[in-house]
């Protein structure tokens, strides 16, 4: 079971809910930095993870320069 999703250098709440696909994630509007982005995803440990698959709704806007 996961308990939170996070993404580092964000302090908003990142909407996500598993599925029998696996754990999906809505990305915020601005990006927390120029080259990587790490989702901190907290789980039950005494339970097998079921679908280990996941996807990433709303991929990150390019800013206009």
């Amino acid at each position: 079971e996961i308990k939170s999703v996070k993404m580092l250098g964000i302090d908003e709440v990142l909407p996500w809910k598993m599925t029998k696909e696996g754990l999906n994630i809505k990305t915020p509007t601005r990006k927390p930095c120029e080259h990587a982005y790490v989702f901190k995803i907290k789980r039950d440990v005494t339970e097998k993870l079921k679908a280990p698959v996941i996807k990433i709704q709303q991929p990150f806007q390019r800013e206009s320069k």
